[in-house]
């Protein structure tokens, strides 16, 4: 015999067992997105500095040390700094950011 508590929903169970109907709620308004301009590019990386963000992906640090350290092998540039997020899901913190203003080029971004 099952527990009568267990499973019992007042909004789901209610009248005859049907299933209510779901109310979609949409907040009214408009998205407003300011264009975004991509940093100058670098003519070369010889005597410049490589920095590493770890997004939080799964694996991330590794890739990207390892995409960082070639490139800096194959072009004279230094690996000056990895350095990471608390998560994937959240911006990078106000101290990390400085922390990597120090390098020329920034290394980041894993998806899964």
């Amino acid at each position: 015999m099952r527990d009568p508590e267990l499973g019992h929903d007042e909004e789901r169970h209610r009248g005859s067992g049907a299933v209510s109907a779901v109310r979609v709620l949409t907040p009214p308004g408009t998205v407003v997105t300011s264009p975004l301009v991509a940093a100058p590019g670098v003519s070369s990386l010889g005597g410049q500095s490589i920095g590493v963000l770890d997004n939080g992906k799964p694996n991330a640090r590794l890739l990207l040390t390892t995409i960082a350290e070639r490139v800096a092998a194959r072009t004279g540039a230094t690996l000056a700094l990895v350095t990471g997020k608390a998560t994937a899901a959240e911006p990078a913190e106000p101290e990390i950011l400085r922390q990597l203003e120090a390098a020329r080029v920034v290394v980041t971004g894993s998806a899964d």
